[in-house]
This record gives structure tokens, C-alpha cells and sequence, in this order.
């Protein structure tokens, strides 16, 4: 994955700055590096070469003239339609990539580019004749885009470190206020280590839990793990970029086999051993898109045999995993084509998925278990525990959603200054 950044405005040493936060997210970019600088505006790329591997695919990039200059990183699914209608209408590409795409179409079609587009992508460009500058993510967010206004001066950014602004403020306002009246005033946990603390601040608490007692209340063992994979990933992506997809299939056998074969392979589910397998899965299917109903209707025959053998129930789990993403995968697919009330509301409930997930725990305790305790299990408590639960934990991700942001942004400016 490549990584861009820049700025728009008054900045001393401009080009400098602009270095300095190239340097930043080198990781996200071994292969080459690309920065352009006005007096207006600057913008860095660090790519990774994933379509055209020649250096015609570097960035940033320019249209014909060189009024328009382009940062971007993601992968445009209908790149190749897109092409060939602004070639018919007189546009020259000079390379393969899908990044040219959207500088051409947004010469075209302007703002209204990306209501076309179809894919993961985040990209700015700038317009050296207008002086000024559009930015844009996937309405999903799955290329997320940071950005921050500092002095009049708009400084943007993709990179590692937003994973850190997306989980822990949130993280944290759930987690400590927990704490806080479980383990302070209640006095829960006193046989537990006080350094222990340091676990549940990471997030990797409910990681442990299962080996050693902690401070553990949100979060279970995924986010432990989503953390150790994030530490590994730039090692690990390296050396599927360097060798290909047909690695990541390998990978991805070896490490499931290796996970099948030990005395109770369940226990290494929720463990970063117990993952990999579904991380190098995940790596290959990424390098057949979009043909992903090929491996789709391999992974639906595969889980319908095991189960049929009566195998290990990790061997069919793991399976099952790779049909399920192909079918999200393709359901996503469906949903960039609905309409625009039904994709804000999804990018709503989305934007609250993470909060709804790390309270989900406390509502239980708070809703669930008093109805089964108190009275006598009917159909109707279910399903008026469910609704109790769900809109429980929102209501409360809303609410926190707010202050989160609000640590968000002071902490995306700190680390932009």
C-alpha cells in the first residue's frame, strides 16, 4: 500500500516539511518516491508498485498540460470502462495504471469523478490554474484520509498512524471509565499485578486474558490480535509483494496446516499464529480481484467436504472465513451502487461499528443478564434483550463518538505540527 502527503498554504521551508513527513510514512512505500512543490501547494508520494511496475507509474502525476497534479493511493475497480471513455473523448494516457484515470476524469467530469468510481482509493489533486485543491476517500472509508487545518495552512496524510488516532481515543474512553468504578471503587482484580495495567492501555489485555489474569473488560482477544498484526504487517506484506500472490497461497496453506496439525488447533484461534493463515488468505484473495468467485466457489466446495468428512472444526471455520469474504466482498460491491440515503446511513453505522463492539460487553452485563435473571426466558425477553442491546450500544458509541473525535483531531494536529 503507498502512502501520500502534503499541504496547501504558507509554509516555511516547504519542501523541507514536506520531506519530513514523506520520511514518515516510508514504510508504506519502498519502491520509489515522488514530491512535488509550488508556492502554493507541496505534495509527497512513497509508492508501492502493485499495476504498472515501470516508473511511469510514479507519482505525483500530471495531465497533458501539467495544470493538474495527482497524489493517490487505493485500486480502482472499473478503471478499464473509465479509461476507454475518456480516451473516446480525447484524453492521451501514457501509462497502465488506474491513478491516470482519475486525473484525466476529474479534467471530464470534475467533482461529479467520483460518483463513477468503483474501489478502496483515497487521492488529491491539485489544480495549479485555480489554485485549488480536491480531496476524496471511498465512502467506506476503507482508505481512510487525514487531515488537518493549522494556521491557515491544509496540511493531509495516509498513514500508519491513523490506526492508532482509529482505535485507542475511543478505546480508551470506554476502557477507563470501566476501570475506574470495576477495579478502583469496587475493588475487582486486587490480585492482579498493578503493571498489568500497561496490557489493557495497549489494548492487548484481553490477548492475554487467557494465559495470565489482567485488567481485561473490552476489546476480547481481536483487538490484541488486530494490534500484533498491524506491529507485523509492513515485514509480512513486504514479502508478499516481493514475491507475489502465489506466496501468499503458500503462505497461507503452510500456516494453516501448521495450525491443523498441533494437538487442539482452537486454542491457537485467537492468537496471531491462529490468524495468519486468514492473513495470507486474505493477501491472495487481494491479488485476484476482481475474479474473487473463482476461489469464492473453491472455498464454498472445500468447507462442504470437510464438514462432510466430520474434520476439525478450525479446519472448517477457516475455510468458511474465505467464502464469507468473498461474499462481503461482492455485497459491497452491490451497495456502491445505492442510492445516497442508504450509503450515508451505512457510512453512519459504520463510522460506529468499532464503539458498538468495544461496549457491547457492558450492555450485556447492564441489559441481557438482568432480563434472564429476573424473568422467566420467553421468545418475547429475547428478542426485547436484543433490541435493549443493540440500541443500548449505540446510543453509547454516539456518545462517545463525539469526544472521540474531538481527541482525534487534537491528536492528528499535534503529530501533522
Amino acid at each position: 500500500m503507498c502512502g501520500f502527503a502534503g499541504f496547501v498554504g504558507s509554509v516555511d521551508d516547504r519542501e523541507q516539511v514536506l520531506v519530513n513527513m514523506m520520511n514518515t510514512i516510508i514504510h508504506r512505500g519502498p519502491d520509489s518516491e515522488g514530491k512535488y512543490v509550488d508556492e502554493d501547494a507541496a505534495l509527497g508520494f512513497r509508492r508501492l508498485s502493485i499495476i504498472d511496475l515501470s516508473s511511469v507509474g510514479d507519482q505525483p502525476l500530471y495531465n497533458e498540460d501539467k495544470s493538474m497534479v495527482l497524489v493517490f493511493n487505493g485500486e480502482i475497480y472499473n478503471y478499464q470502462e473509465l479509461k476507454k471513455e475518456l480516451q473516446d473523448a480525447g484524453h492521451t494516457f501514457v501509462s497502465n495504471t488506474d491513478s491516470e484515470t482519475l486525473i484525466h476524469g476529474y479534467e471530464e467530469w470534475g467533482e461529479s469523478l467520483v460518483e463513477r468510481l468503483r474501489g478502496m482509493y483515497a487521492f488529491a489533486i491539485w489544480d495549479t490554474r485555480k489554485k485549488k485543491l480536491f480531496v476524496a476517500r471511498d465512502i467506506f472509508g476503507i482508505k481512510p484520509l487525514y487531515y488537518a487545518q493549522m494556521n491557515g495552512t491544509l496540511m493531509f496524510a495516509r498513514y500508519l498512524w491513523g490506526r492508532f488516532l482509529a482505535i485507542y481515543p475511543l478505546f480508551w474512553l470506554c476502557f477507563f471509565p470501566i476501570f475506574i468504578y470495576s477495579d478502583i471503587i469496587c475493588g475487582n482484580n486486587e490480585g492482579v499485578a498493578p503493571w498489568k495495567l500497561l496490557l489493557s492501555i495497549v489494548g492487548v489485555d484481553g490477548y492475554f486474558q487467557s494465559f495470565t489474569p489482567t485488567f481485561y473488560k473490552i476489546g476480547e482477544w481481536y483487538l490484541g490480535c488486530i494490534l500484533f498484526l498491524y506491529a507485523v504487517f509492513p515485514v509480512l506484506w513486504r514479502m508478499i509483494r516481493r514475491r507475489g500472490v502465489v506466496f501468499a497461497a503458500v503462505g497461507a496453506l503452510f500456516a494453516w496446516l501448521a495450525c491443523c496439525f498441533v494437538e487442539n488447533p482452537g486454542q491457537l484461534y485467537p492468537t496471531l499464529i491462529g490468524q495468519l493463515p486468514l492473513f495470507f488468505m486474505g493477501s491472495f484473495l487481494g491479488g485476484c480481484l476482481p475474479s474473487l468467485w473463482i476461489p469464492g466457489i473453491l472455498a464454498g466446495m472445500t468447507t462442504l467436504v470437510l464438514y462432510g468428512l466430520g474434520c476439525p472444526e478450525y479446519w472448517i471455520v477457516t475455510a468458511a472465513s474465505v467464502g464469507v469474504f468473498v461474499m462481503v466482498f461482492y455485497l459491497g460491491q452491490l451497495l456502491l451502487f445505492c442510492g445516497p440515503f442508504l450509503q450515508k446511513a451505512l457510512h453512519w453505522l459504520s463510522r460506529r461499528c468499532f464503539g458498538v463492539f468495544l461496549v457491547h460487553h457492558l450492555a450485556i452485563t447492564l441489559v441481557i443478564v438482568p432480563v434472564l435473571v429476573n424473568h422467566r426466558v420467553t421468545p418475547l425477553y429475547w428478542v426485547s434483550g436484543l433490541l435493549l442491546l443493540t440500541v443500548g450500544s449505540f446510543v453509547i458509541s454516539f456518545l462517545l463518538d463525539g469526544l472521540s473525535r474531538s481527541i482525534i483531531k487534537f491528536l492528528a494536529e499535534s503529530v501533522v505540527t
